[in-house]
């Protein structure tokens, strides 16, 4: 990841001055504080933000017993803060970009890009799509942890004017820029993430309608694809339901390599399929 010729230092950001903030504690309201939102909060209040959060599935005692947060808003548009981060689900956060409060910068968490910043654009937000890889298929505030984002890259539109408390906010989480092209963000997301977590799913209906038991014969290359089967609806289907129509021709695809597969093509296709695991980082074997 260091080194890389997309990853930008904070020399790299519009130097105007902040906006509210230009001297003491920055202030940050999160809008949904779930593992991504949490561990935002958690890491932010340690570097001496000040945190609000609006998410009501979240009381207010079990944000600050947790450490994410200061106080609990009801509504987004309560919100003082210099910085709003979307962090909830795609649809709720497509709803909520037009309820930050006049003046704040905007910025998201969102696995897709495109589909935030059309709305921004129609409703005059000052909005800097982003997406933190970082996660876990545990979603809720009581996963979120202090060092989720450490050395890991942090995805920014390269098409908006990055605001510096954008890249102060990326720095005090301990994560590293990549400025990217949104388009080509959300193309490879679909493949990397999106269709991973639709296999996985359809797999575990289908393996739990033919009563397979999986704790007596399940090994570790089953647990490893599995892992994503325990993602909740509540984060990918709006997602998946964005993406369904460029998702197709791939799940196409992906079914035309494992008849393939099944047809006498293992060898060349093993080949390739380890080429790119060792290109991952993965192990040769």
């Amino acid at each position: 990841m260091r080194g890389s010729s997309h990853l930008q230092s904070q020399s790299d950001y519009n130097t105007a001055p902040l906006r509210k903030q230009e001297s003491g504690t920055p202030a940050i309201t999160i809008f949904g504080l779930g593992l991504i939102g949490g561990s935002l909060g958690i890491r932010l209040r340690s570097r001496g933000w000040h945190v609000s959060y609006v998410d009501p599935e979240v009381a207010e005692e079990r944000a600050i017993g947790s450490n994410a947060a200061d106080r609990r808003l009801e509504r987004l548009e309560q919100s003082d803060a210099d910085i709003v981060v979307l962090a909830a689900p795609l649809d709720a956060s497509l709803s909520a970009i037009d309820e930050a409060p006049s003046g704040a910068i905007v910025t998201s968490v969102c696995g897709l890009m495109t589909p935030l910043i059309e709305a921004a654009q129609r409703g005059g937000i000052s909005f800097t799509a982003g997406h933190p890889m970082a996660g876990s298929e545990e979603r809720s505030i009581d996963a979120a942890r202090i060092d989720l984002f450490e050395g890991r890259r942090w995805f920014l539109s390269h098409r908006q004017q990055h605001e510096p408390l954008v890249g102060r906010l990326i720095d005090d989480a301990g994560a590293e820029v990549d400025s990217v092209d949104p388009a080509e963000h959300d193309r490879s997301m679909l493949l990397v993430s999106h269709l991973p977590q639709l296999l996985s799913t359809a797999l575990a209906v289908h393996i739990e309608n033919e009563h397979i038991d999986v704790e007596r014969f399940g090994g570790s290359g089953f647990r490893t694809f599995m892992r994503l089967a325990g993602s909740p609806a509540s984060v990918w289907a709006p997602l998946l339901e964005h993406a369904g129509t460029e998702l197709a021709p791939h799940l196409e695809a992906v079914r035309q390599y494992a008849e393939a597969i099944l047809a006498g093509e293992a060898v060349s296709l093993f080949q390739r399929a380890n080429r790119l695991w060792e290109s991952a980082g993965g192990r040769k074997r």
